[in-house]
């Protein structure tokens, strides 16, 4: 049996980022993107057929409109293309999370994140008083007892996020804790809750998704350290899925956020035919 959990498909940080440049692109003869607008190249690839604009400070035009990403943009960026009209296609969550930092002005805060992912250099460039802590190198900072925040990367996985915070409220007085995105949290939760009614251990899993999308890898991860008697893989399209890696007699999808409705209900109805 081929199992689909009930959300799939883009969050809505990714439908608002895609709206955006939409919009753009009807009200623009130009468009470019400095950065993806998300991390998924064959989305991407979509959108571009469709809407046809540009990708990459190199191929800009001089009257392009830009279209920043929905994991930010450096001020930086903003200095250097002034001149042009541009869009903002943050993620509103990460949106919201500017506010905080712009109001919690008092605290020393703590960004726990990969430091060459987009969404990390955004805020360090915003935010010139964020220390950033590599969640790739795993170390842990001296603290004291001032009072701090600590604000996670949107898609570090919660198994790392919840080691720093415990680190953080044992050596530091933590006002504030910012955590994983909560869309993509709520999406490994409910595989966890549909394996309470489900034996997992009849089960492979696939996570749907692209290999350069954080949360995509971070769910893997997460499901394959907590069910690890399953074959678990990614796919993006059905080129991905290798049937005969997978030899359990039912198969769950989980969707990452950064893939499209219609890729995963593609792949969802390759399996059934299967």
């Amino acid at each position: 049996m081929i199992y689909l959990l009930e959300h799939h498909g883009f969050c809505n940080g990714v439908k608002n980022s895609i709206e955006i440049l939409i919009k753009a692109c009807k009200e623009n003869k130009g468009i470019t993107l400095l950065h993806p607008l998300m991390h998924n190249d064959i989305e991407v690839e979509k959108l571009q057929n469709e809407y046809h604009f540009r990708t990459g400070k190199d191929d800009m035009l001089s009257n392009d409109a830009i279209v920043f990403s929905a994991h930010g943009h450096t001020k930086e960026e903003e200095e250097k293309y002034h001149s042009h009209p541009f869009y903002d296609a943050i993620c509103p969550i990460l949106k919201n999370r500017y506010k905080i930092l712009n109001q919690e002005k008092d605290l020393k805060w703590y960004f726990l994140g990969k430091k060459n992912h987009q969404e990390t250099i955004s805020f360090l460039s915003h935010f010139s008083g964020l220390t950033l802590i590599d969640s790739e190198a795993k170390e842990f900072p001296e603290l004291n007892q001032e009072q701090t925040g600590l604000i996670v990367q949107s898609t570090i996985s919660e198994e790392i996020a919840k080691e720093y915070e415990s680190y953080f409220r044992n050596n530091t007085s933590l006002i504030a804790y910012i955590p994983p995105c909560p869309i993509y949290l709520a999406r490994k939760q409910e595989a966890i809750d549909f394996f309470k009614t489900h034996d997992s251990k009849t089960f492979d899993i696939i996570v749907l998704g692209s290999k350069t999308s954080s949360n995509c890898n971070e769910l893997k991860e997460s499901l394959k350290k907590l069910y690890p008697y399953c074959n678990i893989l990614k796919a993006n399209t059905i080129n991905d899925i290798d049937m005969s890696l997978l030899d359990k007699e039912n198969i769950l999808l989980v969707s990452s956020t950064s893939i499209s409705k219609d890729s995963v209900d593609a792949i969802f109805n390759y399996l059934l035919c299967k």
